[in-house]
Parts: C-alpha cells; structure tokens; sequence
C-alpha cells in the first residue's frame, strides 16, 4: 500500500503543476501558447491514464482533476475562462 499511496501523491503533485503550468499559459496567453496547451492537456491525459493504472475509477480521478482545478485557478479565472471557452466551475 505504501508505494502505491507514493505513486499517488506522485501522480496529483505531477498534476498540480501541470494545470499550475496551463494557469500560467492562460495569464500569459498569445498566439504561441496554442501547442504548449494542447501538450499540457495530452500530459494531464497521461496522468489520467496513471491513476486508472494505480486502480482508481473514473470518479476519483475526476475529482482529483477537479479539486486541484478549483485549487489552482481563483473563483474569478474559473467564471473568466469559463465565460470564454464553455468550461464548467
């Protein structure tokens, strides 16, 4: 159990940084950033992938995703970018 709750944190701390990375795209946003998002988003895939590998189903890998969304991007990014691009908060 151990490795595994260590391959966990590993997993969520890989994706705290990588939405913190796509927070950042988006306060910083041009016309270069349309592939760095794009490799950001098929990383957090990846890391999906990961999570499923480890045992855990859909719903706890969504709300992984979602906690550290809400975690990372203040209420008021979330309502912007969700004005913008159809995302739900």
């Amino acid at each position: 159990m151990g490795r595994s709750i260590h391959e966990l944190n590993s997993i969520v701390d890989e994706i705290f940084r990588t939405i913190g990375e796509i927070r950042h795209l988006f306060l910083n946003w041009n016309a270069s950033c349309s592939m760095i998002f794009i490799e950001k988003v098929m990383h957090l895939s990846v890391l999906r992938e990961q999570l499923y590998k480890l045992g855990y189903d859909d719903d706890f890998t969504e709300t992984v995703i979602k906690i550290v969304y809400h975690h990372v991007f203040t209420k008021a990014e979330r309502l912007q970018y969700a004005e913008r691009w159809y995302i739900n908060v």
